[in-house]
């Protein structure tokens, strides 16, 4: 296969009016809203602690992290149980759409600088809206000072 063959695969998912994305293969599963243990002294962005299969990991509400409004979750609100390979977290969006397949070279880096451009990796144009790729490390690793705490507080 060539370069200008190649193909990313996306989840994309919805926050606040808002389409974004990671990469499929950082999507371990989506889950339908489960109990989350909420904990005490801890960032806004935080949910609390999920159980997944026998693994305590953080959640992270993603409208209080890209600050959009934030409504009360149901039973029906999705969270994305994802995996930078050395970390697993899951994250609150409002709902999951789709899993597409672009050409690389749709994909593209945001011409200007917005308050989310630290965890915003890349642009891309999926039927004449816009979706923006999360970086799922930065996105992780921005509040990784707190999740050792977090984790503590649990135990």
């Amino acid at each position: 296969m060539h370069n200008q063959d190649a193909a990313v695969q996306l989840v994309v998912f919805e926050v606040g009016q808002r389409a974004y994305a990671l990469r499929v293969e950082q999507v371990i599963e989506v889950l339908r809203m489960v109990a989350i243990a909420p904990l005490p002294d801890t960032p806004p962005w935080l949910a609390g602690m999920l159980n997944f299969r026998g693994q305590v990991i953080p959640v992270m509400d993603l409208r209080t992290r890209l600050g959009a409004p934030r409504p009360q979750p149901d039973l029906n609100t999705p969270i994305m149980v994802v995996t930078t390979g050395e970390r697993m977290a899951g994250l609150i969006a409002d709902v999951v759409r789709e899993v597409i397949s672009l050409p690389v070279a749709a994909v593209r880096a945001p011409d200007t600088l917005t308050g989310q451009a630290q965890v915003v990796a890349t642009i891309a144009r999926v039927r004449e809206r816009l979706v923006a790729l999360l970086d799922l490390e930065r996105l992780l690793l921005t509040h990784a000072l707190d999740l050792p705490l977090a984790l503590e507080a649990a135990r």
